[in-house]
């Protein structure tokens, strides 16, 4: 009885251990998705159309370990839109036709992480007026979503 009581203590170790590894990449997507979900259904000052959109979470930026979430949507609107970063911290608007869109795609490690936007930039009209809404958050760094292997 104690050899088929270990040998079942072994199979359920064997078992347990694949299983909480694959818990955790699990449980960041379904983050990433959170915070692209929220995006998708921020407020503006105007109504805006989704046309493309991009997220990715890892180790997306800097050196050393930890989870990162970075989402971003190409949104069009028939007016200017504007907001401040007073009550979300971590999501910025920049327009498209502006220098610190350069900045973003080209200058930042984010650029990379963009791909669905830049395919649809390059195939819209240059007089259109689109935006690019993007957030970016670390995970905290005493969480179990750091022990994903994408963090380090």
């Amino acid at each position: 009885m104690k050899e088929i009581l270990k040998y079942i203590g072994i199979i359920l170790l064997c078992l347990i251990i694949p299983a909480a590894l694959s818990f955790v990449p699990i449980g960041n997507n379904v983050i990433l998705k959170k915070h692209t979900n929220e995006l998708e259904n921020f407020k503006l000052n105007a109504t805006y159309e989704i046309l493309a959109k991009d997220d990715e979470c890892g180790k997306l930026v800097g050196n050393g370990n930890g989870m990162q979430y970075f989402s971003a949507l190409l949104i069009h609107s028939e007016k200017n839109l504007n907001w401040e970063n007073s009550d979300w911290e971590g999501v910025y608007l920049i327009k498209v036709n502006d220098a610190s869109f350069d900045d973003f795609i080209n200058g930042y490690d984010f650029g990379d992480y963009c791909k669905n936007i830049k395919k649809k930039i390059k195939k819209l009209d240059s007089s259109v007026n689109c935006y690019v809404l993007y957030s970016f958050y670390n995970a905290p760094s005493d969480s179990i979503w750091n022990d994903d292997l994408r963090a380090h």
